[in-house]
């Protein structure tokens, strides 16, 4: 009596470990044609103990048409190699709904070799499944954004290069006749100039100079996209300074104070 509560105890446990796990465990006595499935199973497919035939032609009824064939087939493989089989496929329940189901089966054998019976578990996931899916569905989209800003981005730094070539073509016209024409009244009139004078002509040079120099900054940004990275020390205190220097001359009346950290 003992022994016996020990196995109802057993059971009990068993069934509700599988019905959490919305798996159960199946055996097929294949000399027999009978089927024998866990409550667990019943559950998942959605019949009735007393519905079902409890043989293996019933159980492949139970199967998606779809699918039928490729279990018939998975089934046979494992008959006629003596080997285990794990496979997914989709069950219709009897008022039409779809789930989706993971098997595990293995064959026993007689002495003969013959195949005599079959045992496996069979385990619901059609929620791991439809999650996957939603996971596959969301790395696609995301995947297409990416694609979608990519080219985005790389036609507007196309438009930035086309617009950078034509402002630098625009711009440099000008500045070859600012420096021309500072440059021919330094030669031909450059006795009559005081030194201010001088000064003057020089810095319109010098900012000229600039520019141009300016432009060429301008264009090699518009192709940074398409060059390697390249790493250099730069004096950023120098720069400072340049500044510094340059806002002196251009307002030599405003007193001011720099301090700039050297190095």
């Amino acid at each position: 009596r003992r022994s016996h509560e020990a196995l109802k105890k057993s059971e009990a446990s068993l069934a509700n470990a599988q019905r959490m796990a919305h798996i159960g465990n199946w055996d097929w006595d294949i000399v027999k044609n009978e089927l024998h499935w866990s409550d667990e199973i019943y559950n998942v497919f959605g019949q009735g103990r007393q519905s079902f035939e409890k043989t293996h032609e019933a159980f492949l009824k139970c199967v998606h048409p779809m699918d039928r064939e490729f279990v018939k087939n998975s089934v046979q493989e494992a008959l006629d190699t003596a080997k285990p089989y794990s496979i997914d496929y989709r069950i219709a329940l009897p008022g039409g709904d779809v789930r989706i189901v993971h098997e595990q089966g293995e064959v026993a054998r007689d002495e003969g070799g013959k195949a005599v019976a079959m045992s496996g578990t069979v385990q619901d996931i059609t929620g791991r499944k439809k999650a996957e899916d939603e996971v596959r569905l969301l790395n696609a989209e995301l995947e297409g954004r990416v694609m979608r800003r990519t080219e985005e981005l790389r036609n507007a730094n196309k438009e930035l290069e086309a617009f950078s070539y034509s402002v630098a073509h625009d711009l440099r016209a000008p500045l070859r006749i600012i420096d021309g024409f500072s440059s021919a009244l330094l030669e031909d009139y450059g006795d009559r100039l005081d030194d201010h004078g001088h000064d003057y002509l020089r810095r319109v040079r010098d900012a000229s100079r600039r520019m141009d120099l300016l432009i060429d900054d301008l264009l090699n940004l518009s192709r940074v996209v398409r060059a390697p990275l390249h790493r250099e020390d730069i004096d950023l205190s120098a720069l400072a300074w340049g500044v510094a220097a340059e806002l002196t001359k251009n307002d030599p009346g405003r007193k001011v104070d720099f301090l700039i950290a050297a190095g």
